[in-house]
């Protein structure tokens, strides 16, 4: 099982440790385990109970405090119905809920998140928008040592099939276009900015 500190939780939510523990404590938000030290420590559950509440904070008609008292089904269920019926406010949405789907290895999640960011934005401002802008994160958090490398890889190939997928969907280039020659530096493997490039 993944265990994470509240620091962990912390750099992916975007939500500060010390209102994170306000939120423990006032709310109910989040229910950590301890370590024989006193220490918190929480599972991938409760991360991604933290990422939906965070993902509908700023569009939930309710309260913080009603939010933090729903149940986990509860809270993917309103998730459900604000991708269905769309939100205004950040693209942290998306890049939340597309974080939470890689970090519980959940790709029909991810495949629903990224589905509705194209027909949101389509694909040039999905790219720019979400998807970079996340990559950036998950760069962070991985040479900050909190982000595992199993996520990052997990994220990056369903991001790649994603796109690809998509890149085949475009018309083809009109006979006489300029052809360009893409390559990456040399001992670099990232290819998803080419991907986009293309």
């Amino acid at each position: 099982m993944d265990l994470f500190s509240i620091s962990h939780l912390a750099r992916y939510s975007g939500v500060k440790p010390h209102t994170i523990r306000i939120w423990e404590k006032r709310y109910n938000a989040l229910h950590p385990s301890r370590s024989d030290g006193n220490t918190r420590y929480y599972d991938s559950r409760q991360l991604r109970r933290l990422l939906n509440i965070v993902s509908l904070k700023s569009s939930h008609p309710g309260s913080l405090q009603e939010l933090c008292a729903m149940s986990d089904e509860a809270l993917f269920s309103l998730i459900q119905q604000y991708n269905v019926s769309g939100r205004d406010g950040s693209d942290d949405y998306f890049i939340s809920q597309l974080i939470a789907a890689g970090v519980n290895y959940d790709e029909a999640h991810f495949t629903q998140m990224f589905s509705h960011c194209l027909l949101r934005y389509g694909l040039r401002d999905t790219y720019l928008k979400v998807i970079y802008p996340m990559l950036v994160r998950i760069g962070t958090l991985w040479t900050s040592d909190s982000f595992r490398p199993s996520y990052e890889h997990y994220i990056s190939n369903l991001l790649r099939r994603k796109l690809t997928t998509s890149l085949d969907a475009l018309p083809p280039p009109k006979a006489g276009a300029p052809t360009w020659l893409l390559f990456l530096p040399e001992n670099e493997f990232h290819d998803i900015g080419l991907l986009f490039a293309d």
